[in-house]
């Protein structure tokens, strides 16, 4: 294809590039600066948050995992702490928006439902779910727990009350 091209427009091309060379020299960082780039963005696991070694051992839950670098393990920590203060922003907009400083699941579900979170949206809505199922089981629960000590009470009253009775009753 360059051997299609005329002269003319060859050193077009080649005016365009030489232009573009220089812009770039102007403004590329200069090597200490570069220096200053790679260890600065290389990541300090002293520095993290979350223990690394959970992390790997999350990592080799997976069964398809046989081994995860150290480099590998740090990167997705550093991740899964840049993820979790994100969506926990986001979040706790949302909750002050409603005037409150606690964070609940709807919160988290209405998170996902716009902006950067839209791709959680079907996993945070059957989390959501499955802790509105949770919530309703355990009123159950406690409502049954009231029934059965509500009623063992009026049996024992009963049976002590039935047992004074017959004491004293003459039959």
């Amino acid at each position: 294809m360059w051997s299609s091209i005329s002269i003319s427009e060859k050193e077009k091309y080649r005016s365009l590039a030489a232009e573009e060379k220089k812009l770039f020299s102007l403004n590329a960082p200069s090597p200490e600066d570069q220096q200053q780039i790679q260890e600065s963005s290389e990541i300090d696991p002293s520095k993290l948050i979350f223990p690394s070694s959970k992390t790997r051992s999350i990592m080799k839950l997976d069964p398809e995992v046989k081994g995860v670098s150290k480099e590998g393990v740090l990167l997705l920590t550093k991740s899964a702490e840049i993820f979790t203060s994100l969506m926990g922003t986001e979040v706790l907009k949302i909750a002050r928006q409603s005037n409150r400083r606690t964070i609940l699941v709807e919160d988290i579900a209405l998170a996902c439902q716009r902006g950067k979170f839209v791709w959680l949206k079907d996993d945070i809505r059957d989390l959501a779910k499955t802790q509105e199922s949770i919530k309703e089981a355990e009123k159950e629960a406690r409502l049954e727990m009231k029934k059965i000590s509500a009623g063992v009470s009026g049996e024992k009253e009963n049976v002590a009350g039935n047992t004074l009775l017959n004491y004293f009753i003459s039959k």
